[in-house]
């Protein structure tokens, strides 16, 4: 009984940790701040698998992927944006906003509406 007790814990610590992906669909408001310019919009996201989908009040066609708590969202409106952000304990996400047509950056933080 030991000695399957033991086999059993050397196999678990053997296989590596599978990073659960985080679930984040849902409404969100989303402050992004560029080269001094600050904003303000309201989104929804929707998740299936490790893709994303959604639309916001200005951007229209939101796309992007999940990995872990890794999400990348690429948004179409006036300008084109990608966001590169972590999902945080609080389920809120930030981090790094580019506004590529335009060479231009900042961040963003976007936060569950409850």
């Amino acid at each position: 009984m030991k000695i399957a007790s033991v086999a059993a814990m050397a196999l678990s610590l053997a296989m590596p940790a599978v990073a659960q992906t985080a679930a984040i669909s849902g409404d969100y408001k989303l402050h992004v701040e560029v080269s001094g310019n600050a904003g303000d919009d309201t989104c929804t996201l929707t998740q299936t698998g490790n893709a994303l989908a959604g639309k916001c009040a200005t951007f229209t066609n939101v796309t992007g992927k999940v990995d872990g708590k890794k999400i990348l969202l690429n948004m179409q409106g006036q300008a084109a944006i990608e966001l590169t952000g972590t999902v945080q304990a609080d389920k809120s996400i930030k981090g790094s906003v580019m506004v590529p047509e335009h060479g231009m950056s900042g961040e963003f933080t976007a936060t569950p509406v409850k």
